[in-house]
């Protein structure tokens, strides 16, 4: 591996197999799981397309991984909404359709180079271009995550189940950390995958 920031989305790649197949590996197929394992796949997508960016193994073009990268991510706020909506058990199909045709809209706007005009890696860093497009990919993962952290927000002040509301908990501390993470890409940061 020519490049040891490729070492952060290979771990993450390793721990999100290995939690799809626990999930998959559990008796039954409830909708929550099945959900899960939706956000699940999305995020080993991303962090494959990111090891394979960032080690730089000439496969394909640094461009061509970091399209698969925008794929994942830009998949993962809707994937991780629909799950939160179901583990609470509440339906926004309306919502849910409006993020999958916005995600089909920003994959087409990816394909088209209008999110990432220009990706490689120069001297072990990830370069970036951004084009117009990234505004949408940025308002579209903005809306859902915060539409996400609404909902297990307010689910938490409706119940009383002590050990349910610690579940909850830890959704809203997982979207914290989301949000957090995703803050690195306004940052010198943005070049590793933190």
């Amino acid at each position: 591996m020519r490049q040891p920031v490729a070492y952060i989305p290979l771990l993450s790649l390793v721990c999100y197999s290995v939690l799809l197949a626990i999930v998959l590996r559990r008796a039954g197929s409830d909708r929550v799981r099945r959900s899960f394992s939706v956000y699940l796949a999305t995020m080993i997508v991303w962090s494959l397309a990111s090891f394979m960016m960032h080690a730089d193994l000439g496969l394909l073009p640094t461009i061509a991984w970091n399209r698969l990268v925008v794929l994942g991510s830009t998949a993962m706020p809707i994937t991780i909404f629909s799950f939160v909506r179901v583990f609470i058990g509440r339906s926004r199909r309306a919502l849910l359709v409006a993020g999958v045709v916005s995600l089909l809209v920003t994959q087409v706007l990816n394909l088209c180079g209008l999110v990432v005009e220009a990706a490689e890696i120069r001297n072990g860093v990830l370069d970036i271009r951004y084009g117009p497009a990234v505004v949408v990919t940025g308002l579209s993962w903005l809306l859902f995550i915060g539409l996400a952290a609404f909902d297990l927000v307010r689910e938490m002040a409706r119940t009383q189940d002590v050990v349910y509301r610690n579940r909850v908990r830890y959704l809203i501390v997982v979207i914290a950390l989301m949000f957090g993470g995703s803050l690195t890409n306004a940052t010198a940061l943005q070049s590793y995958p933190v």
